[in-house]
């Protein structure tokens, strides 16, 4: 037998009384020894051991046990076969939180170096030649727009540095005309002018 606070659902008044066991069924008893209810054990609800927070036994009709003996509990519970599982353990377990939190770290920094760019990769893949185009057009027209200005830089500077880009060698990329877009930047830009590589089709 256990003690434990027993509350039978239809009073906030906390009965003393102690819990045993007897052939299959939980057996309630007041401070005299006198049989108070008694259930079968299929038909009750045990709450999780939560560290050092009492544990409930629960009846079917609403009443229930407030257990405070953890010790004692555990014992009577390992005698009717009843077993936790493996996630009341781990979070009772500051070396498996641990762990849990670890993976989780783990996770995260896997998805950020390794997962994300093979999906942004894979993805950019997956985007169809005519709309890549259609979405560059319409990014370099709303830098147009109020954005960029029309550059001033020399036409022999611009000549340069168009002949130096074509003459890198390009990635092995079908499909793909690459150019260069010169532009003035406004008050957000820090320098007097920018270039801008945009794909043309």
């Amino acid at each position: 037998m256990i003690p434990v606070t027993y509350f039978d659902g239809r009073s906030s008044r906390a009965h003393q009384a102690t819990l045993a066991v007897d052939a299959g069924q939980a057996v309630l008893r007041d401070a005299d020894g006198a049989e108070l209810r008694r259930a079968a054990l299929s038909s009750l609800r045990v709450s999780e051991r939560v560290r050092r927070a009492p544990r409930l036994v629960t009846f079917a009709d609403g009443a229930f046990c407030q257990v405070s003996d953890h010790a004692a509990f555990d014992r009577l519970l390992a005698d009717t076969g009843h077993h936790e599982g493996w996630v009341v353990k781990a979070q009772n377990s500051w070396r498996m939180a641990g762990m849990a939190v670890a993976a989780l770290v783990a996770v995260l920094v896997l998805g950020y170096y390794v997962l994300l760019p093979w999906s942004a990769a894979h993805m950019a893949r997956a985007v169809p030649s005519a709309l890549e185009a259609q979405l560059g057009r319409a990014t370099l027209a709303s830098l147009d727009n109020g954005l960029v200005e029309p550059t001033r830089l020399p036409p022999a500077e611009q000549a340069r540095i168009r002949t130096g880009f074509a003459s890198l060698k390009l990635p092995a990329d079908p499909g793909h005309d690459y150019q260069i877009v010169f532009r003035r930047g406004g008050a957000w830009a820090p320098t007097h002018w920018r270039c801008r590589a945009a794909p043309s089709w």
